[in-house]
């Protein structure tokens, strides 16, 4: 896959633009900036503060070192992307796709991503503490030594979703979990709706 290279100062520009036109299609008056849709980019080594992404788009992109803090990526199409040590704290994900994607060593902290797709998708050594994950997706996904301190699993819909926890990190992974009312599947079989100690006991033992 060729990428084109992003640089920091042009995707913060880019962004500017977004939030310019949001506001013209909001309002109803004349058309200003543009909608940020990029795809098969690169970009590292970039923070985005404060800012609002709704409308936005980033298909089959590269990031790296990128930090999104306390942004609103609502409904965001974000399928295909690969992240590698970068940041979604504080950041609004309800209803964005994260399909077939790859995040090796990031962090989704005190994050809402309620209502999200995850399917297909690998985390790897990634930090989900204090994020909101009701009525989330989590089909075929893979869930490598990630940690999950504190975070809401409700509704929360799981088919063959994988994961890989060590005995020494089993208990931070799960510390404070909310487990209520989820749905189990595998290929093979179907468990009933689980909650509390037995959700805990069938995706952690």
């Amino acid at each position: 896959m060729n990428l084109h290279k992003q640089n920091a100062d042009e995707f913060l520009k880019n962004i500017e633009l977004h939030e310019q036109w949001l506001s013209t299609r909001d309002s109803g008056t004349s058309s200003q900036g543009r909608q940020l849709s990029i795809s098969q980019q690169y970009l590292s080594g970039c923070t985005v503060n404060n800012r609002v992404l709704v409308g936005a788009q980033f298909i089959r992109c590269f990031f790296e070192n990128v930090e999104f803090i306390n942004c609103n990526l609502q409904g965001v199409p974000m399928p295909l992307n690969t992240c590698i040590n970068c940041k979604f704290n504080d950041c609004s994900l309800y209803k964005s796709d994260l399909i077939v994607g790859t995040y090796v060593a990031c962090e989704f902290k005190n994050s809402n991503l309620a209502k999200a797709e995850l399917n297909q998708s690998v985390f790897s050594h990634c930090d989900f503490s204090g994020a909101d994950l009701r009525q989330t997706s989590l089909i075929d996904t893979c869930l490598r030594f990630s940690a999950f301190n504190a975070v809401d699993f409700r509704e929360t819909r799981l088919h063959n979703t994988e994961f890989h926890i060590t005995e020494s990190y089993k208990v931070k992974s799960i510390e404070g979990i909310v487990l209520e009312d989820i749905s189990i599947t595998t290929n093979s079989m179907a468990f009933e709706p689980l909650s509390g100690e037995a959700a805990a006991e069938k995706l952690f033992s």
